[in-house]
């Protein structure tokens, strides 16, 4: 007899395991607490910690199933960052999961902007970081001078405020599972993606 080594999604499966669904529960219930705290719209981060095979994902599906059964309203966007291969590709995974998992045209619209100018921005700084390489220190700080950099940061800037006031009507929780895939530059390269969202 084999036991496959996946997580589980209901709580019968809980029932006959580990026992996490009180815990999960609980976590589910203060995630909606901090989310009706009326006109509040500041972010919540919750680190879910253990050693590999302890139910980090089993925990996660169980909250999410409590979640959606006390607050419907809440969007729920689960991200899987160890599918990419490049910074670039990263950015766009995530906000593709994002905007396929939440309601309201138009948020979704500036989202979409809002990507594309990110992609479109790292794309420019990596050419240039890379063409530069082979020149002399002098010429770089030259080409630098001329490089756009504020009109493209002003647009960020704009869109980023719109997209803010659009979520103000919205309840959106973002889970990120299996960190602990990734090697410690990917790391470091999915905490940049969170500082610039």
């Amino acid at each position: 007899m084999f036991d496959l080594d996946a997580p589980i999604t209901t709580v019968k499966e809980d029932q006959e395991g580990l026992n996490r669904n009180n815990f999960a529960e609980n976590l589910a219930k203060n995630i909606n607490n901090h989310y009706n705290q009326g006109e509040v719209n500041e972010c919540l981060v919750i680190g879910l910690m253990g050693e590999w095979g302890d139910g980090k994902t089993s925990v996660l599906n169980l909250t999410q199933k409590h979640l959606k059964e006390i607050n419907s309203e809440i969007e729920i966007v689960n991200f899987h960052p160890w599918l990419y291969s490049s910074y670039n590709q990263l950015i766009h995974l995530f906000f593709e999961d994002l905007i396929n998992s939440i309601t309201g045209d138009d948020l979704k619209d500036e989202l979409r902007k809002y990507s594309l100018k990110l992609d479109k921005l790292s794309l420019t700084k990596t050419i240039i970081s890379e063409t530069l390489g082979s020149f002399s220190n002098s010429l770089k700080n030259v080409f630098e001078e001329f490089a756009p950099k504020n009109s493209e940061e002003k647009t960020l800037n704009q869109l980023k405020n719109s997209i803010n006031e659009e979520l103000v009507n919205h309840k959106v929780l973002c889970i990120i599972d299996d960190i602990d895939r990734l090697t410690k530059e990917e790391i470091s390269e999915m905490f940049r993606l969170l500082k610039i969202i």
